[in-house]
């Protein structure tokens, strides 16, 4: 007979064994290496950054250990990284890869866990990216190469190793930028930056209207200071872009992957030079300022320098935090304007040159007293002329020129009126039509009914009295009163004039 005592001991014997058992039986089950691939690829031209995480461990409510390496770095590099979920406390680890040159790289990883090691090898292959096109044709003329030079990738690495890349115009250099009047200011304060970042104008902010060369002079920035600080650590975006990356990793936190958040923290966290274009698109992205507050504080106060532009004066953006406001102006702000004639000749002549093509002097001046808005404009003029001349096998003559640009010299000038300067002035305004006329004394109104009446006056052939009349007004003297005024602010306040040059151009087009 077996006593109750024994009959104890084996119930305890057993229970602990089945108890092991299955704890062996989960450690299995959660081998971290378990879904790591062991062959893996991508395809890159030259070196590119980081996608973020190639491969992320199950979560564990222990701390993690990796150990990476790469047997063959000149194709390959390979980074660990370990985290903790904010949410549940626990954590897991992962890795990055960053391609080098084409090839194929043997990686290692070792990850520890519950005082376990686990091992995987992966086979990475690096592909060579090649453009599938050939060709690019215009007649016989292959303009395949151009095309190719339009951008390319800027890649650094800081001394860890780690790569940093951002598409840049190879062609937006200071060399290449023309500078006059309109531009002198923000050309100087630009090389400023560039030269000693984080010194002088932290923030930098450029602002002026569509292709006038704000981005232009930002990516200069870039190119320059890259040339001065090998291995800086470089970001070159659009607000729009920033935006993205920022909502991707919001939703992934949201969807129980922190490590998205870590990822796009990370990319920002320890740069030396910042670059955003057009951030008036953070308007009403409450999320996206907070978030780019932050960066911005922890980036200008320790001599990081960011550089910013927009379309329109920094305390004009509409629906941004007070506090943004406030460090964006802190710095040096300042404007490109629409070039003048001498300027838009020398813009078209130098554009014409940098394309080969033979343009007569005579040729650039037709086209820039047709063409006043932006440069933009100059350079589309440019390559259709390229096209055409080239195509038909043509000089470039004021008679090619007007065919090649058929649309810009056919249309004829609209003259303006006041009630087009009364509606267009509303809109940019953001006032009814019916205010420019009305009695309201309110500070808004009476600032864009003055603007109204001062580009009435210069654009129009209309006189004082007949002006007066269009804006309900028995009296001259109000419009005199209001020329006198913006005409005096305009040569000493630059968001004013800044905004009577965007207000012409629309007026003019």
């Amino acid at each position: 007979m077996i006593s109750k005592k024994k009959i104890s001991i084996v119930t305890i014997l057993l229970a602990a064994f089945l108890l092991l058992a299955s704890s062996t039986v989960v450690q299995a089950a959660v081998n971290p290496l378990a879904k790591m691939p062991r062959k893996d690829s991508e395809v890159a031209n030259t070196a590119i950054t980081g996608k973020g995480w190639n491969f992320m461990t199950p979560e564990y409510s222990s701390k993690v250990k990796i150990q990476v390496k790469s047997y063959n770095p000149k194709i390959a590099t390979i980074k660990g990284h370990t985290a903790q979920n904010s949410s549940n406390k626990k954590y897991y680890a992962g890795y990055e890869i960053f391609c080098v040159s084409p090839g194929t790289a043997k990686l290692k990883v070792t990850v520890t866990v519950n005082s376990k090691s686990y091992t995987k090898i992966c086979n990475y292959t690096v592909y060579k990216w090649e453009n599938p096109f050939k060709t690019l044709k215009i007649g016989s003329k292959n303009y395949l190469p151009k095309f190719n030079k339009s951008g390319y990738y800027v890649s650094q690495k800081d001394i860890s190793g780690q790569v940093f890349s951002f598409k840049i115009n190879p062609n937006y250099t200071f060399e290449t930028f023309v500078i006059g009047n309109n531009n002198n200011l923000a050309h100087a304060a630009s090389l400023a930056v560039a030269e000693t970042p984080g010194e002088v104008y932290n923030p930098l902010f450029i602002y002026g209207g569509v292709g006038l060369g704000k981005t232009h002079l930002m990516q200069a920035i870039g190119h320059q200071y890259i040339k001065t600080h090998p291995g800086a650590r470089v970001r070159c975006i659009s607000a729009q872009q920033y935006i993205n990356e920022f909502t991707d990793a919001v939703r992934g936190l949201n969807n129980n992957h922190p490590e998205k958040m870590q990822t796009f923290e990370n990319r920002y966290q320890n740069l030396d030079l910042l670059l955003i274009d057009d951030i008036q698109s953070f308007a009403s992205r409450e999320g996206t300022q907070t978030n780019f507050f932050l960066a911005f504080e922890r980036m200008v106060p320790h001599g990081k320098q960011i550089v910013l532009t927009s379309d329109t004066y920094p305390r004009n953006l509409k629906a941004f935090q007070e506090r943004l406001l406030s460090r964006l102006t802190q710095g040096l702000v300042v404007s490109v304007e629409p070039p003048e004639l001498d300027m838009r000749i020398q813009i078209l002549l130098q554009k014409a040159d940098r394309s080969g093509l033979e343009m007569p002097e005579e040729v650039a001046v037709i086209i820039a007293k047709r063409l006043k808005s932006n440069v933009r404009e100059l350079e589309g003029a440019v390559q259709q002329i390229l096209a055409y001349t080239n195509f038909h096998n043509l000089p470039v003559s004021v008679e090619t020129a007007k065919v090649a640009l058929r649309d810009i010299f056919n249309v004829s000038a609209v003259p303006v009126t006041v009630e087009n300067i009364q509606q267009v002035v509303s809109e940019y305004y953001n006032l009814k039509v019916s205010d420019m006329y009305s009695k309201s004394r309110k500070g808004p109104v009476v600032y864009a009914r003055q603007i109204a009446m001062y580009l009435a006056k210069e654009l129009t052939q209309k006189s004082l009295p007949e002006i007066a009349s269009f804006f309900g007004k028995k009296d001259h003297t109000t419009v005199m009163y209001a020329c006198k005024k913006v005409m005096t602010s305009r040569n000493t306040d630059e968001a004013l004039k800044h905004e009577l040059n965007i207000l012409e151009q629309r007026l003019k087009n």
